[in-house]
């Protein structure tokens, strides 16, 4: 029995800890390198690395491959490029928690007006469950049959998908689940406690922290007091913070949104996206 299942010969290796590139072989077992270096022992299969590099995968730290997944789960445009694992999830859009009602996704959105017929902008941004999966049906074959983010996650693995996701809940998502298309003021005592179990309730099942999307409908609408009670929760989990927020809305006066709530938190975490107007 062959010792490696795969052995790639005279690569320059790029091991990832910092030291300077080597030359040397890769042994894999299964899905896992068991080996790197000056590596001895036969193969069920083998590459001649010579004149390539070999590094490990690249990680994405802000994805919104979370769209994508369950239309390209081989996920060939990441992974030819290297990328093996993604942080998803990004400006406030998450895939959950959701209710009755929710989005199309990813190449879906091309079908919206067969929902939703407009000229400019639909009027509503949430629509009957049944309406979107009568349509995922017909053109895709599956239909939207989760809430909450281990739902989701199940769904995900069930797929298959051919790389590593780590994702953020969206405060984006969230508030447009409880608030639906009316969301275009401050919330109410009992909506934010609605968002804060949900925030809670996905941060338990599994999420690295909550993304914010200060330049995006509905999170454009939340106000300081919101953000802070719901990155407090955050907090409490000591997990990430991810606030999108600048150029398109609010410039310089949105960065120093998300500074105080960050500071209000207790805690700082660095921005995932963050533009300022050019100066004049």
């Amino acid at each position: 029995m062959d010792e490696y299942s795969l052995l790639i010969r005279n690569a320059t290796i790029v091991d990832g800890s910092g030291k300077s590139p080597f030359k040397g072989s890769i042994g894999v077992k299964g899905d896992k390198v068991a080996a790197l270096g000056e590596v001895k022992g036969d193969s069920a299969r083998e590459i001649d690395g010579k004149g390539l590099t070999a590094v490990p995968g690249f990680i994405d730290s802000h994805s919104h491959g979370d769209i994508d997944v369950l239309f390209f789960p081989g996920c060939e445009s990441y992974l030819l490029q290297g990328v093996t694992t993604m942080v998803a999830g990004q400006c406030g859009m998450s895939l959950a928690p959701i209710k009755e009602k929710t989005t199309l996704m990813s190449v879906a959105e091309d079908y919206l007006d067969e929902i939703e017929p407009y000229k400019y902008y639909p009027k509503r941004t949430v629509f009957p469950r049944e309406e979107v999966n009568a349509l995922m049906k017909e053109k895709f074959g599956w239909t939207i049959d989760w809430h909450s983010m281990e739902d989701w996650f199940r769904v995900v693995e069930k797929k298959k998908i051919s790389m590593n996701m780590a994702t953020l809940v969206g405060h984006v998502t969230v508030r447009r689940t409880v608030m639906e298309d009316d969301f275009q003021r401050p919330s109410t005592r009992d909506e934010r406690d609605e968002m804060g179990a949900l925030i809670r309730q996905s941060l338990k099942e599994g999420c690295y922290g909550m993304s914010v999307g200060l330049d995006y409908d509905p999170d454009t609408y939340a106000d300081h007091e919101e953000l802070v009670e719901h990155c407090k929760i955050v907090a409490e989990y000591g997990r990430i913070f991810a606030p999108t927020q600048g150029g398109q809305v609010g410039g310089a006066t949105s960065l120093r949104a998300t500074g105080s709530t960050t500071r209000s938190m207790g805690y700082w975490r660095p921005s995932s996206c963050a533009a300022t107007p050019a100066s004049r």
